[in-house]
């Protein structure tokens, strides 16, 4: 599990090669936001689908326009980028 720390109010967590970046739970995500990984690499959530009470698939697409798809538990955390 990642490291993760409260900074000016926000959960954060820490990306590798990136730094300490704002993060929530997998359940408030929706459809256009932008998920944050390691090394800095951006993908755009383009579906969710509950699988179950506790677990979500997540359809996500990269700067290059390939998707992918990635099952996580509602409650884990991912980085995220703030909208402007």
């Amino acid at each position: 599990m990642a490291n993760k720390t409260i900074i000016d109010g926000q959960v954060c967590i820490w990306l590798q090669c990136f730094g300490w970046a704002s993060a929530k739970p997998a359940s408030a995500f929706m459809t256009g936001d932008k998920v944050l990984y390691n090394f800095g690499s951006v993908y755009t959530i383009t579906e969710i689908k509950e699988l179950s009470a506790c677990f979500l698939q997540f359809t996500e697409q990269c700067r290059d326009g390939k998707t992918y798809t990635r099952k996580a538990k509602k409650d884990r955390l991912f980085a995220f980028i703030k909208p402007k």
